[in-house]
């Protein structure tokens, strides 16, 4: 935690922003030298933190959207990680109609990301592909079967239905239907 926060407040200060409060729960007491001269500013364990709270709210709306979305009943921890990143990556692309800027979404503000561009080849998450494997030289076979995850800067990262394991891939062939072992694989 200390880590991702030290780089989370690193992030910030590199776009020009000057972080002066962190509004946490008592957990994050431990953090507060760490954090000077930033003021961290604590929340009793049951009290309700409306903004908070509405954001969690949010969160899991886009969540579970997009696990609807898809074929399968039982995801892969790997699998939800990766849904919660995309609702995170959804929500951060479209500039909001009460933030700061009528033009700009909260990632382009705070992480520079561009614009989302619609013309390029898109992957919903779920997606059933064949992605090809490292080549060896030998009679392997040349293609596998993955689950599309998300975008990735060079290609799309997708999860390996013969190892369960993240795997990125600058090429892949989007199947058009889910057949039922491809479904059990991914239950499994």
């Amino acid at each position: 935690v200390k880590k991702h926060l030290i780089e989370m407040i690193y992030e910030y200060t590199q776009r020009g922003f000057h972080v002066i409060e962190l509004h946490s729960d008592s957990e994050f007491e431990c953090l507060e030298s760490t954090i000077k001269p930033i003021v961290l500013i604590r929340y009793r364990k049951d009290s309700h933190v409306g903004e908070v709270e509405r954001s969690i709210e949010t969160m899991k709306t886009v969540t579970r959207s997009l696990v609807h979305s898809m074929p399968y009943k039982k995801l892969p921890n790997l699998m939800i990680e990766e849904l919660v990143a995309q609702a995170e990556d959804i929500l951060n692309i479209f500039h909001s109609r009460r933030g700061i800027s009528k033009d700009m979404s909260p990632g382009a503000i705070v992480m520079g990301t561009p614009k989302a561009d619609y013309k390029n080849s898109h992957l919903d998450i779920g997606a059933y592909c064949q992605i090809p494997t490292k080549s060896n030289n030998t009679q392997s076979a040349r293609r596998m079967a993955g689950i599309a995850l998300r975008r990735t800067r060079t290609g799309h990262s997708f999860m390996s239905l013969a190892t369960g394991e993240r795997v990125e891939r600058q090429s892949w062939t989007e199947m058009t239907s889910i057949p039922y072992i491809v479904v059990s694989a991914v239950h499994a």
